[in-house]
């Protein structure tokens, strides 16, 4: 019964990951990141702005044509993020450099948990008192003679 809000943790701060596709077109919904070419970037900027290095989101469709994605942000090759809320763009194989999806990051989540359970045991450690609360020395407090 202890364990239970320990994986729940677990589970709500998992870290996650992007790697290469697992197959040739994935399946709707699965998360990616698509690292557009120079052209690419140029050629996508009316529609997602000037600069773009990278989309994130959910494939809607994947086809001959290229890829229909809910993005969730755009990284600019300034390293500045844009953040979206699903709106669909067509983003054509030829602009594309890299496809990847996102997975869960299972040894990197056990790290990131085990660090803050174990700060969060440490600091209640430190702040258990034995409850005395009298002055060191074990004087009065009162003014001395």
């Amino acid at each position: 019964m202890r364990a239970s809000p320990v994986v729940l943790f677990l589970v709500l701060s998992g870290c996650y990951r992007y790697q290469p596709l697992e197959t040739p077109a994935p399946i709707p919904g699965t998360q990616v990141v698509a690292n557009l070419t120079e052209a690419g970037s140029m050629a996508l900027a009316s529609q997602v702005g000037p600069g773009v290095a990278s989309l994130r989101g959910a494939v809607v469709e994947w086809d001959h044509d290229g890829l229909l994605l809910a993005l969730s942000s755009v990284m600019g090759r300034n390293d500045q993020e844009t953040f979206w809320r699903g709106e669909r763009v067509r983003v054509p194989h030829s602009t594309v450099a890299s496809v990847q999806q996102r997975r869960f990051a299972l040894g990197k989540t056990f790290l990131f948990g085990g660090t803050v359970v174990g700060g969060l045991l440490a600091a209640v450690t430190a702040f258990q008192g034995s409850g005395g609360g009298g002055v060191p020395g074990g004087g009065t407090g009162g003014q001395p003679e």
